[in-house]
């Protein structure tokens, strides 16, 4: 893809966001047929290669490994870095490299209408009525009565800090305030670090849709913050890394970072921002170029099998897609994860959604990061 390409296809995608897209229109699914019903069924060889574009920590060796034995199948994947660096790609071509991505859930309904995306084929996916009832057909995964998303994880985004030097964190506020100097870090991402920044001033009337006038006050609120970060970062490993070598004390991030930090013997904690966190939910799609739908629908099936969220659950407390968590966990680790009251969970965070203009700030992000 030619970088003619990528800027063509992101200029395009940023302006149809703004004008809410193109009309309406529904790509039919396709079917496994008897060939591939049986062979899923029966644990035989499927279509290859699975190319992937996902989650860093939902496609470990570890986790694949199980699935490549069992269907004598090749997994290509590689790693996304923001959802909308891939959505741009999307757009500009990707749909022929890729069968799946990951996408949290702003991006879904845009994809759909734009007939970028496959509807999922719920008949071929055993395992989705396992999926929690507030994500098995929820209204931003539906277009014109399907399905395009199955999701996998759910959860908030919030502040990772090491209690050694933190021993206590309930704002975002630790990310910007003066007494957080060089020890903190912000992830680079225009739509999450702007949304932090208008849930912790606390003075406008819809944070996921800041007007020209309350994004630049956003702006100029970051800019004049950015003094007290150390850096920002991008790739996982990077943020982690961070924490590893307590170069930074607290930065935005994400909970698998908290979690694996802590079985290495480190002090890390995940606070709830009483500003609230950021709720998101993270979903395959399935590209309408796809040449493997049987394999497509398989893979789909085993994100919410019990070896899979039970692997993923164990060595992240993460919410999963399944709600067998529900009953393969014991009380006090339902209770640990939060999910002992799921309806109080998402009452008290924040869901976010696509501004109408991302392009802008997509260029108040820019000028932020070019401010010395």
């Amino acid at each position: 893809m030619s970088r003619e390409q990528i800027t063509r296809g992101r200029r395009d995608f940023m302006t149809t966001l703004g004008r809410g897209g193109l009309a309406a229109s529904l790509m039919g699914g396709g079917v496994l047929g008897a060939w591939g019903a049986m062979n899923t069924a029966l644990g035989q060889p499927l279509p290859g290669p699975l190319r992937i574009h996902g989650n860093p920590v939902a496609t470990r060796d570890k986790d694949m490994k199980p699935f490549k034995q069992q269907y004598d199948v090749d997994l290509q994947i590689q790693l996304s870095v923001t959802h909308t660096e891939t959505v741009t790609r999307i757009y500009s071509g990707a749909t022929k490299q890729f069968d799946l991505f990951t996408l949290q859930h702003p991006f879904i309904k845009k994809l759909a209408r734009d007939r970028m995306i496959l509807p999922i084929d719920e008949s071929k996916i055993a395992n989705i009525d396992n999926l929690y009832d507030h994500v098995r057909r929820p209204e931003w995964a539906m277009h014109d009565g399907r399905l395009y998303a199955l999701n996998y994880l759910w959860g908030y985004d919030s502040v990772v800090y090491n209690e050694k030097h933190l021993p206590k964190v309930d704002s975002w506020g630790v990310l910007f305030e003066d007494a957080s100097r060089g020890r903190v870090a912000w992830r680079d991402d225009p739509l999450q670090m702007i949304l932090t920044a208008a849930l912790y001033m606390q003075k406008f009337r819809d944070p996921n849709n800041l007007s020209e006038t309350d994004l630049a006050e956003v702006k100029k609120f970051l800019i004049a913050k950015k003094k007290n970060i150390r850096t920002m970062w991008t790739t996982y490993a990077e943020a982690v890394n961070l924490l590893r070598s307590e170069e930074v004390h607290a930065l935005w991030g994400w909970l698998p970072m908290a979690t694996s930090l802590r079985k290495e013997g480190l002090r890390m904690s995940y606070a709830f921002p009483k500003e609230k966190p950021i709720m998101w939910f993270t979903n395959y799609i399935v590209s309408k170029d796809t040449q493997v739908q049987p394999t497509v629908w398989a893979f789909l099936n085993y994100c919410l099998s019990d070896p899979f969220t039970m692997s993923m659950t164990n060595d992240f407390d993460y919410r999963m897609g399944s709600s067998r968590q529900l009953t393969l966990l014991p009380p006090e680790r339902i209770k640990q994860i939060g999910l002992d009251n799921i309806p109080e969970l998402v009452r008290n965070s924040y869901t976010y959604l696509l501004p109408d203009r991302l392009d802008k700030y997509v260029e108040a992000w820019a000028e932020v990061k070019a401010a010395s």
